[in-house]
This record gives structure tokens, sequence and C-alpha cells, in this order.
């Protein structure tokens, strides 16, 4: 254990935000800003008003050119991506797969073309844990990083995917990758 405890904005300059308007992706660009970090977030859409030392930009993350224009311009220290469609039932079909797939390669490519530490969400539901038809038991607990993945759904699918986007950014580009599983996240309020 070390003396010092790491918090959201230790030694970062710059970051990207990725669903920088979201629930926790705003919390997010609110935590780096208060931190003195100069923040690009990016979303579909811009926010209402304006933030010290936050820019915003409007990027469809699924579309790879603009992405990559975005990301490489800001020349950030970290993208912390949590830019997604959150659960298969806003849409059962291959729109959450798509999405989620193409948003998480394009933006973590880009990190690592700009040799930027990433930090991503990826979910319990990998596991299977969210979506399935019937219970899901796991094989053991606690529950650790080495389980199985048995995704029956397009959201939990395209997380046990982007697992595998983030694990050949890492190797390709030589970057940190953090890629967390939460069980579910709620923010302030």
């Amino acid at each position: 254990m070390s003396d010092h405890e790491y918090d959201i904005g230790d030694g970062i300059e710059t970051a990207v935000v990725t669903g920088a308007t979201g629930g926790v992706g705003s919390w997010v660009v609110e935590r780096l800003t208060d931190r003195g970090v100069d923040v690009v977030g990016v979303d579909l859409d811009r926010p209402s008003g304006t933030r010290s030392n936050a820019e915003f930009r409007a990027v469809d993350l699924t579309e790879q050119g603009p992405t990559a224009e975005v990301i490489l311009e800001a020349d950030p220290d970290a993208v912390v991506h949590f830019a997604e469609i959150p659960h298969p039932l806003d849409d059962p079909g291959t729109r959450v797969f798509v999405n989620n797939t193409l948003s998480t390669y394009n933006g973590l490519v880009a990190a690592g073309r700009a040799n930027a530490e990433v930090v991503w969400t990826s979910s319990q539901a990998a596991y299977g844990a969210l979506y399935a038809e019937q219970a899901w038991v796991p094989d053991y607990l606690p529950l650790d990083e080495t389980h199985e993945f048995r995704p029956e759904d397009p959201y939990g699918t395209s997380k046990a995917c982007s697992e595998e986007i983030a694990k050949m950014v890492a190797r390709r580009y030589d970057v940190p990758v953090t890629s967390i599983r939460p069980a579910t996240i709620y923010g302030p309020g």
C-alpha cells in the first residue's frame, strides 16, 4: 500500500471524456475540471452553458475519422470512455451492439494513437449477469476477472467484445488501459 491515494485527475493535465453529457460522464467532467484538468468533453450533443477549463465537441463516436480527429487534436494524457447505450432494453436489436462496440473501438484506438492512458467502463453484463433469459449464477465467488463471459444480449456481448478491443489497444499501442466492470453506477444525487 502506498502513502499516496489515487484520485481522479492525479497527474493528468488534459483528458478527453466521452459520453461527457451523460449521467456518469458529466460527473467525471465536473470532478476533473474541479481538479484543474483541461477537459475535452465528447458526446452526440454539446451541453448548454459553459464550464471553465472544459470544451465540448459534438461527435458521433461510431464515425472513425471525426473520433480520431478530436482525440488526436486534444493530445490528451488520458481518455475516459463512458460513451455507450447503457442497456439492451433501449433497443433489443443490433443498434446497442454496433454503437457500443464501434464507439469503443474508435475511441480506444484513437487514444492509443495519441499515447493516452485509457479508463473505460465495461460491465458485469459481460458475464451474463444482467439480461440473461435464465437467472445467472456465477461459477464461483468471489467473482474475479478470470470468470468466463456468457452474455446473452447485445449490451453484454458488446462489453465482452470491447474488452478484447481494450486488450488489443494496450498491446498494439503500449498504453495503460483500465477496464472496470461496475455492477451499477449512480451519479451524485
